[in-house]
């Protein structure tokens, strides 16, 4: 199975194709354009085209809202038209997943002036939230948008995206309702 996934959430747009459990493509930069302008000639330079895979995956962000509408109608337009599963997935959820702290561990992530985090623990996955306090246990983040235990120099959020979304579409998930998959609005 073939998978394209897309993170649009920040001004740092990626993509990565995932084929048969494994990352075989991935492009990341800073987009100094609008995402419409860049990301249709972009994907063709590199030979991407939507009827080549099998399933296609998507941030629902945290993250800013005007690229992560760009990115998911984009994605869901791709989907609807080839009659292709979409699964949706959230970036702080994704840090908690492959991010490699012990439980309890927080996820933050800095998107203007706000922090958003998630926390995973032994009793599940809290919501989405604004940071107000310290977290528990370890805590993940991004190393250029603020200090943690654990801050990360990169993350691929649309890699580990696409390895959730194949994992679960392997395992006979039929895709989340494409007129359903939206940004995530915390306030």
């Amino acid at each position: 199975m073939k998978i394209l996934s897309l993170d649009s959430s920040f001004s740092k747009v990626n993509v990565s194709v995932v084929e048969d459990g494994r990352i075989t493509f991935l492009h990341y930069e800073r987009l100094d354009r609008k995402f419409l302008e860049v990301m249709p000639g972009l994907l063709k330079s590199y030979g991407i085209h939507p009827a080549d895979f099998e399933g296609f995956a998507v941030s629902v962000g945290v993250g800013y809202s005007t690229s992560l509408r760009a990115g998911i109608t984009f994605v869901k337009t791709w989907a609807y038209l080839h009659k292709k599963p979409i699964v949706a997935y959230e970036n702080l959820h994704m840090m908690l997943l492959y991010g490699g702290c012990s439980l309890p561990r927080s996820a933050l992530l800095k998107v203007g002036t706000k922090v958003f985090y998630r926390r995973l623990d032994t009793d599940g996955l809290s919501p989405v939230k604004v940071f107000t306090g310290n977290p528990e246990g370890e805590c993940l983040c991004l190393k250029e948008q603020m200090e943690c235990s654990k801050a990360l120099d990169f993350f691929p959020f649309s890699s580990y995206g696409g390895l959730w979304a194949y994992e679960r579409l392997t395992k006979g998930y039929k895709g989340d309702d494409v007129m359903k998959v939206e940004p995530i609005y915390v306030s």
